[in-house]
């Protein structure tokens, strides 16, 4: 019995292995694999005929790219209508037939949107059925390819051909275009923050390599290591630390693709470099990361908002610290949320450079533009979580437009407007209702005075706020200055702080801690002068925190010369006589007449910051000096006039 139980058994068991053999088992249906129309591989086009000159005999390669390096390519190939040297060239791409098998055509491509001169084109029937051009806004260069993609489903089983047109003349007016294939969905996002992160970092590292003028770069002013310096983007107090971030092109001193760089102070004196904490997000149609804000959420997260550019209109983004030292960043891909002004029209035109701060539990976000009429406005929301924001009002409305880059922030028991119109920094102050979003402005003016060397363009730029531990507001404005060696551009003027007069009347400061940087130096208690000038030979200094009070007295003028060449032929002059400053070439007219004066004078290699009165006056200007002028020397024309507290240190560096 035993033995004829087993024999079923193996029976039962061999019967069940051979079902498993012949059963056929169920899986999920494979996805229909892409069809390529074109990689743009080989040597010579491939199922693509060329016409004119712009896109060459072939595909352009890897090794061929200029500076900036095109990224987001596939392989080591692409269509390129860059022809460098030949500003005018134009030309076209035609393919061959073929037939769409797929629902998706899905391609990379970048270079300027201007689909008048630059276009990619899908024709069924000669006909043009769809119809893409570039990624880059004018005035920009994007060396990024990124994901476009047509629906084709409606032309299924239709014979079609894809032309790439370039009309373009200007020297910026191209196309670049890689991997053209037919496919079963549209293109999966690429998050390739990290990989360009860590190749700006690099490029950075490579540029800065070819700077050999150490001896002009500013050493108690924050400059990139390499690369564009635009405006602050942020700066915030977190968790003991300072951070500022800054609109940054990491592989060109010119404006490129925008990066937000970082640095970072942990004493408020000394500075680190940080790497990158933002990268454009290409393929969410992004190329520029602009100015904006950051904050410390309640979960100790710091918070970044941003002004997200690419050949669409401008989007107000934000990003959330993913480490605890806040050097890295992820993107909230989910968009924030506005409502709509009255009536559902939307408050203002193109709003930009979002600033967020807190009134007791609320968080509320001011944003700059121009209204429907084509003022400069600025428009206030208020929220919760800091992702959803209410529409409240529009606090402030000014006789130009558009406005950029606002600050809006109490102090001494008012509330400050800062904006940037037209490149000059204005200000106003005054009381403010955050219910109905009135803003009573009583006092108004020009933060900074300074020109370019030309006159032409304002030298203090867009500033960004932040407010360290001991609550006292601190601003930081861009100073667009060169180096000759072209390696890097753009510095960072000191910190200011701020305080207001009874009239509202705006106070600009150097941060107390910059005295930690001050060398030993010379000091003279009171010097007379009369029909003279008088070298200070004990000293020299290109780099210095000079400070001191000036009376007129019968003389006609007075000042100094500072980074004085040694036979007196070259130096930057300061000169005062009563009415107004002149600052080389520069006349700016003093907010009241008087025969004394009190400066504070900070000059570092390229730039100079003088703070009149107690910094009710501030003038920022380019300084050009060679290395070797260092000298000093105070002077008085027409009578006699008196120096007293005169106080000059050099400088220490910034950087630790």
């Amino acid at each position: 019995m035993a033995r004829h139980h087993w024999h079923l058994l193996s029976l039962f068991l061999a019967l069940s292995l051979l079902n498993c053999v012949t059963q056929p088992t169920t899986s999920a249906p494979k996805r229909p694999t892409d069809i390529i129309i074109a990689d743009f591989e080989q040597g010579h086009f491939v199922g693509f005929s060329a016409q004119g000159i712009a896109f060459g005999s072939g595909p352009q390669f890897q090794a061929e790219t200029a500076s900036t390096p095109v990224s987001g390519f596939v392989g080591q190939g692409f269509a390129s209508s860059h022809m460098r040297g030949v500003k005018s060239a134009t030309g076209a791409l035609h393919s061959e037939i073929f037939q769409i098998e797929r629902p998706y055509i899905n391609f990379l491509a970048g270079g300027l949107h201007d689909p008048t001169t630059l276009s990619i084109r899908l024709l069924v029937d000669n006909k043009v059925v769809k119809e893409s051009s570039g990624n880059a806004g004018e005035g920009f260069q994007v060396e990024a390819l990124t994901w476009f993609f047509w629906d084709v489903r409606a032309f299924l089983g239709r014979p079609a051909r894809i032309e790439i047109i370039d009309d373009n003349i200007e020297a910026n007016g191209y196309l670049l275009v890689d991997h053209l294939v037919m496919s079963a969905r549209p293109p999966t996002r690429r998050d390739q923050a990290p990989a360009l992160i860590d190749s700006a970092g690099q490029a950075t590292l490579r540029l800065a390599e070819q700077f050999t003028h150490l001896q002009e770069r500013p050493i108690f002013h924050l400059t990139p290591e390499a690369g564009w310096m635009g405006s602050p983007a942020a700066a915030v107090h977190h968790n003991g630390v300072s951070h500022l971030f800054f609109q940054h092109n990491p592989y060109a001193a010119m404006p490129g693709d925008t990066y937000w760089g970082h640095t970072f102070s942990v004493d408020g004196e000394h500075w680190e470099r940080a790497p990158a904490a933002l990268a454009p997000a290409y393929d969410d149609g992004e190329s520029h990361c602009l100015s904006g804000s950051a904050v410390t959420r309640p979960d100790g997260k710091l918070h970044l908002f941003y002004s997200s550019v690419g050949p669409r209109p401008v989007q107000i983004w934000n990003a959330v610290s993913t480490d605890a030292a806040a050097t890295t960043y992820e993107k909230t891909r989910g968009k924030l949320t506005f409502g709509s002004g009255p009536g559902g029209a939307t408050p203002l035109v193109q709003e930009r450079d979002p600033f967020v701060f807190r009134i007791k539990d609320v968080w509320f976000l001011i944003v700059g533009g121009k209204n429907p009429q084509g003022k400069g406005a600025v428009a206030l929301y208020r929220s919760s979580d800091l992702q959803t924001w209410q529409f409240v009002g529009v606090p402030f409305t000014a006789a130009e437009g558009p406005i950029e880059a606002p600050l809006f922030f109490s102090l001494d028991g008012r509330w400050v407007l800062v904006y940037s119109d037209s490149q000059r920094v204005r200000y106003a102050t005054g009381n403010f209702d955050v219910d109905s979003a009135a803003f009573q402005v009583q006092q108004s003016g020009t933060l900074d005075q300074g020109t370019q060397a030309s006159g032409k363009k304002w030298f203090f730029q867009a500033p960004r706020m932040f407010v360290p531990s001991d609550g006292k507001p601190l601003l930081m404005g861009q100073l667009d200055l060169t180096s000759a060696g072209s390696a890097w551009r753009g510095v960072v003027s000191v910190p200011r702080s701020l305080s207001l007069l009874p009239d509202g009347t705006l106070l600009q400061w150097p941060v107390a801690s910059l005295s930690s940087l001050r060398l030993e130096g010379l000091r003279i208690a009171e010097q007379h002068l009369k029909e003279a000038a008088m070298r200070l030979d004990s000293i020299a200094a290109d780099a210095f925190d000079l400070s001191l009070g000036l009376a007129l007295g019968d003389a006609r003028r007075a000042g100094l010369k500072l980074r004085r060449s040694r036979n007196g032929g070259r130096a930057t002059i300061v000169g005062f006589d009563g009415q107004k400053l002149l600052i080389d070439d520069q006349v700016v007219p003093l907010p009241k007449a008087s025969t004394a004066i009190s400066l504070r004078i900070l000059v570092d290699r390229g730039a100079i910051e003088i703070f009149v009165n107690n910094g009710e006056l501030v003038i920022s200007r380019p300084l050009r000096a060679r290395p070797d002028e260092t000298g000093f020397e105070l002077f008085s024309a027409g009578g006699e006039a008196v120096f007293s507290n005169l106080e000059l240190h050099p400088m220490g560096s910034i950087w630790r």
